[in-house]
């Protein structure tokens, strides 16, 4: 039997808890409909006061995304959710040291992935241990 999620609760979830638009919290909603059921089963159980590391996709739970990255629970299942549907988009967004500086995947996922974009003609940055100085930039320069 499907999961029943209460949609109407985590609209109000993301609206009080982080000020999410009645628009941005219904679009989230939309994605959420659309999850894996073992995923909405997670997410349900965390409603339930369950916790967040029920469920494990490529070694990563819920609960690492919201404590590691600091995204809201509903957005770390629906990344969860996004890790099992498209491993490796999922899997460069967590690795990219631009978008995420926190790496949630095994060294081998990143191996994987890096090969995969390599033959596409497409490198992923490597992490500076130092930030750069891009004071000197301005949107003039464009």
């Amino acid at each position: 039997m499907p999961e029943v999620i209460d949609y109407l609760f985590l609209t109000n979830y993301l609206i009080k808890s982080y000020n999410y638009s009645a628009t941005e919290a219904a679009g989230l909603m939309r994605h959420v409909r659309h999850m894996n059921p073992e995923n909405k089963k997670a997410l349900k159980n965390w409603m339930k006061g369950k916790g967040m590391k029920v469920r494990q996709v490529s070694g990563v739970t819920a609960a690492d995304i919201y404590e590691k990255l600091g995204y809201n629970p509903v957005v770390s299942f629906l990344i969860l959710d996004w890790l099992e549907k498209e491993p490796d988009m999922a899997t460069m967004f967590l690795v990219t040291p631009q978008i995420r500086p926190v790496p949630l995947v095994s060294e081998e996922d990143k191996k994987r992935v890096k090969e995969k974009l390599e033959k596409c003609g497409i490198e992923i940055p490597q992490e500076d241990k130092e930030e750069a100085d891009i004071s000197d930039i301005s949107c003039e320069d464009a």
